[in-house]
């Protein structure tokens, strides 16, 4: 991968430390990092199935392959939130890659961020693709908890896997009005509904997973390390 400077340069402090800190199975692997005058060169470990999204554009992913990576993805950031205490900030399938076993492989650290200075921790800054955002994201709250909205990504994430299209629709360009923005977390307050024509619906356990991953209040929503606890997840599928 070639970084030039001038490409989110205030991200790449951030981007390097969790490359190089971060060591896990389901996190991609940094071999070395280059630089030189004008850019950086990091040589990472080759991910032969490319990009998660691939498996997604091919339609309805089948909840036991979905749970087969969700819970491998899960393991990775959970790792980054309990042993680092690092909130990833822009989970989505595009950033998730598959190896030549098909395992999941976490990356694209360029919004990571290291929170250390206490248990519950807020940051200001909003970053990662709109669709992903949380509730308290959108609505541009003064600060929010990361962590909690990294869950939030991931139930997106998941919902998206099972049905093939977003739980909450975000506002096209044109419609990036107060109204259009209103919708949209009017939405995600009142909860996704899974699609009805699909061959196989998501059963009742994965529902009620979705749901507590798309909790609206990021007290209560729950944790990384609860959602390997969930039955669903916890549980591999018959």
């Amino acid at each position: 991968m070639y970084i030039p400077w001038r490409v989110q340069r205030k991200y790449l402090e951030n981007e390097f430390l969790a490359l190089t800190t971060v060591k896990y199975k389901n996190v991609l692997e940094v071999y070395r990092l280059i630089r030189t005058d004008d850019c950086y060169y990091i040589i990472m470990e080759y991910a032969a199935n490319g990009q998660l999204s691939k498996e997604c554009y091919k339609g309805p992913i089948e909840e036991s392959n979905a749970w087969f990576w969700f819970k491998q993805c899960t393991e990775a950031v959970n790792f980054m939130h309990v042993q680092h205490k690092m909130c990833h900030r822009n989970i989505n399938q595009e950033n998730i890659f598959l190896d030549e076993k098909e395992n999941c492989k976490l990356t694209a650290f360029r919004y990571a961020k290291p929170m250390t200075t206490g248990g519950y921790t807020l940051t200001s800054d909003i970053v990662g693709k709109p669709q992903f955002y949380s509730p308290e994201m959108t609505m541009e709250v003064e600060s929010y908890n990361p962590f909690a909205a990294d869950v939030w990504a991931m139930g997106v994430m998941l919902y998206y896997m099972l049905n093939n299209t977003y739980p909450f629709k975000y506002p096209t360009k044109g419609k990036k009005d107060n109204e259009g923005m209103k919708a949209f977390v009017d939405h995600q307050l009142r909860g996704c509904v899974h699609r009805k024509d699909l061959r196989k619906p998501p059963s009742p356990l994965v529902q009620d997973f979705i749901k507590k991953c798309l909790d609206p209040n990021p007290k209560t929503r729950i944790t990384t390390q609860q959602m390997l606890e969930h039955p669903w997840l916890r549980d591999e599928p018959n």
